[in-house]
């Protein structure tokens, strides 16, 4: 501030040059700030977030921010099996990165694309069309992802690891956020792998792993966990998943849990699902309707494949043993049961 006054107090012709060149300057930035805008490619310094951003390599720490002009993927076809660890492999998350960044990250601009990078921090998205890519998300907070109120978000061929500890975490949360797409993905040390609240429109998880849950003392686990405290609608996809339980603890739940307000139609088909997973694998509350074909189970269910409440009668079929034989009819409830698959 010492330099004020010096400007300021001065008069005379000094004064009118020091002032046009400071004019001309600000149309200068100016100028040049329109220009970006234009071509919808904004820049956004990291380090005012409190973000540290380390390109592989060095060089400028200012990061790029992608605007994608491809269309958000579609929907993946029904495989003819589910996907297993071993089909992921290395073959998912910041496979080559392009560089880390060191902190928590709030997506802002719609259709911006995220990838190649790992990310020790959390990731919010608030923007329509955002897809991340080949990413590594390492979050031990409470959410380490969170996509709010948008619609089209994509996340394909990521890892997300909320590290062990005993606090109980939501690998990935939906909150009111429609027609969004997770892809080949592995999730690891959660409680939830996902929460979901609020209209989805027409939404997938397909071909991807879940194992090594992590949850405290109270806290019970769930694969999904959907319309806990919002109304939650619309259609939502569950294909082609691995689903393995392997934790100690309070409270294991279930492999889908449509709590109270869920007034969704819920797909399951064609997954691996752990028999030792939860109370019940499946279940579908509130006026959710579960359909559910051609799944196989490890071992047998220390409850029910479905537990329902309510009057909604759900529908399911060709659900066998991994190994072979069906699933038997004391396994469902509310439960009209089917072989046309």
């Amino acid at each position: 501030m010492s330099g004020c006054p010096r400007l300021w107090g001065r008069t005379g012709l000094t004064d009118r040059v020091e002032l046009t060149r400071i004019g001309g300057l600000v149309a200068a930035l100016l100028a040049v700030l329109f220009l970006i805008s234009q071509v919808g490619v904004p820049f956004v310094d990291l380090d005012d977030m409190g973000v540290k951003w380390h390109p592989r390599g060095g060089g400028d720490p200012t990061r790029e921010v992608t605007v994608s002009t491809e269309p958000q993927s579609p929907k993946p076809a029904l495989a003819d099996t589910y996907v297993t660890p071993e089909d992921l492999g290395s073959t998912v998350g910041a496979v080559d990165p392009d560089g880390v960044i060191e902190g928590d990250i709030d997506i802002v601009t719609d259709r911006e694309l995220v990838e190649n990078v790992t990310i020790n921090g959390c990731v919010v998205i608030d923007a329509d069309d955002v897809t991340l890519r080949n990413v590594a998300v390492n979050c031990g907070e409470t959410y380490p992802i969170k996509v709010n109120e948008v619609s089209g978000t994509r996340i394909e061929n990521v890892t997300v690891d909320c590290l062990a500890d005993s606090r109980a975490r939501k690998g990935i949360f939906f909150e009111f956020s429609e027609n969004f797409g997770v892809d080949r993905i592995e999730v690891r040390q959660c409680d939830d792998q996902f929460f979901v609240d609020g209209g989805v429109g027409e939404s997938w998880i397909t071909n991807s792993v879940f194992h090594h849950q992590i949850a405290g003392e109270t806290a019970h686990t769930d694969g999904v966990q959907i319309g806990e405290f919002e109304t939650t609608t619309g259609r939502l996809h569950i294909e082609g998943n691995w689903w393995q339980y392997d934790r100690e603890g309070c409270c294991d739940n279930a492999i889908v849990f449509a709590s109270s307000h869920a007034e969704l139609d819920i797909e399951v088909r064609g997954n691996y699902l752990d028999g030792d997973f939860g109370t019940h694998l499946l279940r579908c509350h509130g006026t959710s309707r579960c359909l559910v074909f051609g799944n196989e189970i490890d071992g047998t269910p220390e409850g029910l494949l479905i537990e329902a409440d309510g009057d909604t009668i759900h529908e399911a079929g060709c659900n066998t043993y991994v190994g072979g034989g069906e699933i038997e009819p004391a396994f469902y409830t509310r439960t009209m049961l089917t072989d046309d698959c």
